[in-house]
């Protein structure tokens, strides 16, 4: 005991003269770095981030028909795992597998898509996301439906049009799960390299053949936007041979919505991590790979079509507990957040895919065999180890790179021009509206200070952010700092690290703000006239009158620009004199319900919303994220929306006899004894 005690002080103070002088080398060699952003020249408009969504039943087909109930997961685990995926990461889109399970031309049957649309895409919706945000696929895939290679050889036109029918049958399934027509869908995975779904002797020229007879089918059937993104071959250049003999046809070029590139082989420059590391991450991007993204960028250009990066993997079987790329490691973060970066920069692409969205131990042995590694599977987004007891959920080095961008970037943003003068130090910018956002990624072993000029925009008046580096630090919050000017801040980034930040609207406004100068005003409603008197702290004194003696005041920024609008609800009508966009008016509740706006879905626009107390249910229309409904609280129960866990959504919740109950938007639920029964909270004050 005495030479453990003896040996434990030694090694602390052994590591408290390492850390000094860690710390004291890291102070020396601290660097300034000059990133320069031009607001005015922009590039891509995002899409979004994602990554394939498959089954977690059990077996192939005829197994699953056999057992229509099977599933890997728990209704608990699912729910962890949406949480995740779609809540902390804030994956927005994806290729979501929908099979018709067709063993035969003639015979479909659509329990496993019903089973993916009330498992999955309700777990998504649940989590903030909208079913038109994600493409469901039903891909040309003689793999699984080996009556098609006996159809193709024998009856080529009637093999085209049983290519057509499989997709129209998937996609009057989805618009009847869904309500809605995709506006993209995918209709092929690796046809013609990688997998060579199409199989053995398929040619580019059967690839057009098919896309114009779906094309020609689905629209005939009724489907008069969806479009696809293909061809998702294994590698850059068999996808550029691939799209652009397509999009040289133009009757197929009609039909495609994006062009979709996987960069494999296993062992290439950005599906091995260590080659992402050794080349990009020191400074030195593979010039061939710049080239071939270069060419792909300029054939959607040319097209007018957005270019997505629809999968990746590293597979580094050899060497899965690589100190340096082990799941979830720096290493493999910082590497695909370099590739994310790079697929950004070079190839402009509007949309970037992890692997999987998730995938769970049970689903691995039955895919792979018992005794194979999960971490051959890394580069999806979360894992679940569920073997046996096991109930183990983690997020990927793949998950957090994503999340670095996906909770800061949203759909519509602009990706603008960044320049670093440390090749070591990669940013990449955006804008949307009035908000900046960056993502820095730091590959020197020292932390660097970095001095960010923006010219041709204004930074807010506040900034906050969250930076990954070490072992243990992912998404760890950086305290919120003010900027130097408008169009300056300063900023160190921690050795070897990746760092997220955005001057975030939903931060730096202050409600009731009415001229937008990120103060309060004081202002009134005199329900006698109809009039709201507003005395704006930069803009002075101004009356208008909109509302009558009955109306429930509901001020809110509903516009996204900064300024508070005025509003009222009456007897289920939202009636709007938005600042920037002006007058609008919406049916949207019932008399008896409470008003409750908030900007749920983050995007800095309050969202129109309201709790219904007979039947406890929240109805949400988000502005980016579109419409949900989500039964939480009781009759009685005070509604206290809020953004709770800080990740600039708001949160539902309800005061109940002196408990808060809150359903956060990325650190889930939870209940807290405050306050009495007789107690008004706060967030209540606000509501009318």
């Amino acid at each position: 005991m005495k030479n453990f005690i003896f040996t434990s002080i030694m090694v602390l103070i052994f590591a408290f003269i390492t850390t000094a002088q860690t710390i004291q080398h890291k102070t020396e060699s601290l660097k300034d770095v000059a990133v320069t952003v031009n607001a005015n020249t922009t590039y891509q408009t995002i899409e979004g981030f994602g990554a394939t969504i498959v089954s977690s039943r059990r077996g192939l087909a005829k197994q699953i028909l056999d057992e229509p109930n099977s599933d890997n997961i728990t209704a608990a685990q699912r729910d962890s795992i949406y949480q995740a995926v779609f809540g902390q990461v804030g994956i927005s889109m994806g290729n979501i597998s929908m099979p018709l399970l067709e063993l035969d031309q003639n015979v479909y049957n659509y329990s496993e898509s019903e089973f993916m649309y009330n498992n999955v895409i309700s777990g998504a919706i649940a989590n903030g996301q909208s079913a038109a945000n994600f493409q469901p696929a039903y891909n040309i895939d003689h793999r699984g439906m080996t009556w098609m290679t006996t159809l193709r050889a024998n009856n080529y036109p009637a093999y085209l049009t049983a290519c057509g029918n499989h997709v129209v049958k998937g996609l009057t399934k989805w618009k009847q799960l869904t309500g809605i027509e995709p506006p993209v869908a995918m209709l092929f995975n690796e046809p013609l390299s990688g997998n060579i779904e199409l199989g053995s002797g398929a040619t580019t020229q059967e690839v057009v053949d098919i896309v114009k007879a779906v094309g020609a089918a689905v629209r005939a059937a009724g489907f008069n936007t969806v479009k696809f993104f293909l061809p998702n071959e294994e590698t850059t250049a068999k996808s550029l041979e691939t799209a652009t003999a397509v999009l040289n046809d133009p009757t197929a070029k009609q039909y495609i919505g994006a062009i979709g590139f996987h960069t494999y082989p296993y062992g290439s420059q950005y599906a091995e991590l260590t080659n992402i590391l050794a080349t990009s991450g020191s400074g030195a991007p593979d010039a061939d790979e710049i080239t071939a993204r270069t060419k792909l960028k300029d054939l959607a250009a040319i097209h007018g079509i957005p270019l997505w990066m629809t999968e990746v993997s590293n597979g580094n079987y050899a060497n899965p507990n690589s100190t340096v790329t082990a799941n979830g490691s720096i290493g493999h973060l910082r590497a695909r957040a370099i590739h994310l970066h790079d697929e950004l920069k070079y190839a402009n692409v509007a949309a970037f895919f992890g692997m999987l969205a998730f995938w769970d131990k049970k689903s691995h042995i039955e895919h792979f065999g018992a005794g194979t590694s999960m971490n051959q599977e890394l580069d999806s987004i979360a894992l679940l180890e569920n073997e046996g007891t096991q109930n183990i959920l983690t997020i990927t080095g793949m998950g957090y790179a994503i999340g670095h961008y996906a909770r800061y970037v949203k759909k519509g943003a602009l990706r603008i021009e960044a320049i670093s003068n440390n090749s070591k130090v990669q940013v990449s910018a955006f804008k949307k509206s009035n908000q900046y956002s960056f993502v820095l990624i730091n590959n020197e072993t020292t932390a660097q200070t970095i001095n960010v000029t923006l010219s041709n925009g204004t930074l807010g008046a506040m900034l906050k952010g969250e930076h990954s580096y070490g072992t243990t630090n992912r998404w760890t919050r950086i305290t919120d700092f003010s900027p130097n000017s408008q169009t300056t801040f300063q900023i160190t980034l921690q050795p070897e690290s990746v760092t997220s930040v955005t001057d975030a609207p939903a931060m730096r406004r202050a409600k009731f703000d009415f001229d937008g100068d990120g103060k309060a005003d004081v202002s009134v409603f005199r329900p006698s006239n109809g009039a709201w008197y507003l005395q704006q702290s930069t803009s002075g004194f101004t009356g208008l009158e909109f509302g009558i003696n009955t109306d429930k005041v509901v001020p809110a920024d509903y516009d996204g620009d900064g300024k508070t609008d005025v509003a009222v609800f009456r007897s289920g009508t939202w009636y709007l004199q938005r600042s920037q966009l002006g007058f609008t008016g919406a049916a949207f509740g019932e008399s008896t319900d409470i008003p409750v706006p908030a900007d749920y879905d983050g995007d800095g626009k309050t969202d129109i919303a309201v709790f219904r107390p007979s039947s406890g249910t929240w109805y949400l229309q988000r502005s980016t994220a579109g419409f949900t409904g989500i039964q939480f609280g009781a009759n009685g129960d005070l509604p206290v929306a809020a953004d709770y866990d800080g990740d600039s959504k708001a949160d539902i919740a309800v005061f109940r006899n002196g408990t808060w109950y809150l359903q956060r938007s990325t650190l889930g639920f939870t209940g807290v004894a405050f306050g009495l029964t007789t107690d008004k909270p706060i967030p209540n004050a606000f509501v009318p």
